[in-house]
């Protein structure tokens, strides 16, 4: 059975971002073994506008490809799948 929604479509509380959760930058975790875990996927997100926002082509994937997972992961948390 096909599904043709779109998780881009679908409205979702952003105070998710603020529940706890155990996530490791990309972009850090890529560079080296050892990173900081986060609590939360506002915290996340604030270490990737400070930290990363101008990084280049090394790696891949990008900043947006980075958002969008972070997206989908506060609506499984919404949803109650994670």
């Amino acid at each position: 059975m096909k599904c043709n929604i779109s998780y881009k479509n679908v409205e979702f509380d952003y105070s998710r971002y603020f529940d706890d959760v155990k996530i490791r930058c990309p972009f850090c975790q890529f560079k080296s073994k050892r990173t900081k875990t986060f609590r939360s996927l506002k915290e996340l997100t604030f270490h990737l506008a400070n930290q990363h926002s101008k990084e280049g082509d090394y790696y891949p994937f990008d900043m947006e490809q980075i958002q969008s997972l972070i997206r989908m992961i506060g609506l499984a948390k919404e949803w109650r799948i994670l």
